[in-house]
C-alpha cells in the first residue's frame, strides 16, 4: 500500500511548467523503454528533460528500427553515443534502451498543434559535450 500526501507546492510547481520553446536545447534522457511501433517495428521511447527541468514539461522522442526510418534513426543513435556509420552502408545494431538513460543530447525542438493544444516535439537530435556538472546543484535533473 502507498500513502502519499500531495502538497499545494507540488501541484503549483507542475502547473508552472510550460512546453519547451522552439529552438535548440540541451536535454537529458531520463527514461528509455523498448516498445513496438504501430507498424510492428522495434523502437525505443525516450523521455527527454530540458536542462531547466523545473520550467518545462519533458518531451518524448522515438528511435524506430526500420529501413524507412534509417534517415532519422542513425543520427539519433550517433547522438546517443553509438558508433554508427554515416554513409548508406549496411550494419547490424545491437543496443539496449536503458544505456541511453542519463545521456545528454542537443535537440532541435519544434511545436506541433494537436486537438487545439500546442506540444513540443523533438525534431533532430545531436550529440553534445554538455553534462550535469555544467548545471548548478539546484538545477540537477532527477532520474
Amino acid at each position: 500500500m502507498v500513502e502519499f500526501v500531495f502538497g499545494e507546492s507540488q501541484d503549483n510547481a507542475m502547473a508552472d511548467r510550460t512546453e519547451v520553446p522552439e529552438g535548440t536545447h540541451k536535454m537529458r534522457v531520463s527514461s528509455a523503454f523498448e516498445k513496438q511501433s504501430k507498424s510492428g517495428n522495434p523502437m525505443w521511447e525516450l523521455e527527454l528533460y530540458h536542462e531547466d527541468a523545473n520550467a518545462y514539461w519533458p518531451i518524448r522522442d522515438y528511435v524506430v528500427f526500420s529501413p524507412k526510418a534509417a534517415w532519422k534513426t542513425k543520427p539519433q543513435l550517433r547522438a546517443l553515443g553509438y558508433d554508427v556509420p554515416g554513409d548508406n552502408s549496411g550494419f547490424t545494431f545491437r543496443g539496449d534502451a536503458a544505456q541511453c538513460i542519463g545521456k545528454w543530447v542537443e535537440v532541435d525542438v519544434k511545436h506541433e498543434d494537436y486537438e487545439d493544444k500546442t506540444y513540443a516535439k523533438a525534431d533532430r537530435m545531436r550529440s553534445t559535450d554538455f553534462s550535469a556538472k555544467d548545471l548548478a546543484e539546484e538545477e540537477q535533473i532527477p532520474l
